[in-house]
């Protein structure tokens, strides 16, 4: 009885939804096939398939794109991608938290604000007075 206690407790159970009739639908629409025909590349997870990873999980609704990899962490990326995927997302960087704005790019932004209301007097000034 221990062996299957020890498999019960290292269990884990997700639901799945909706996510696998979405994920056949993009396999019947060839998502994968048309994203990979004009993005070709040699990554080990193809454009292709991050892109269906991004449909299925906005469709989810329970989290932002930026955490794609926590996403599918939890999921059978066999049942939904096609192919088991040990780590999807960690090759795009991009899809990160965004992170706290610093003080130099504060008072950048501060100075193109500031420009942009000079630039936009100067032009009100200008026409009034046509």
């Amino acid at each position: 009885m221990s062996d299957i206690d020890s498999v019960l407790a290292a269990m884990q159970i997700t639901r799945a939804d909706h996510l696998p009739i979405m994920a056949a639908f993009c396999r019947r629409i060839g998502l994968v096939r048309a994203v990979n025909g004009v993005a070709p590349t040699e990554m080990a997870v193809d454009v292709g398939t991050v892109m269906e990873a991004m449909v299925l999980d906005t469709l989810s609704g329970r989290s932002p794109l930026y955490r794609l990899a926590e996403f599918f962490e939890h999921q059978d990326t066999t049942v939904l991608l096609g192919r088991h995927i040990a780590r999807l997302g960690t090759g795009f960087l991009w899809l990160q938290q965004p992170r706290r704005p610093t003080r130099n790019h504060r008072l950048r932004l501060q100075r193109q604000r500031s420009t942009r209301h000079r630039n936009f007097v100067a032009y009100v000034q200008r026409h009034d007075r046509l």
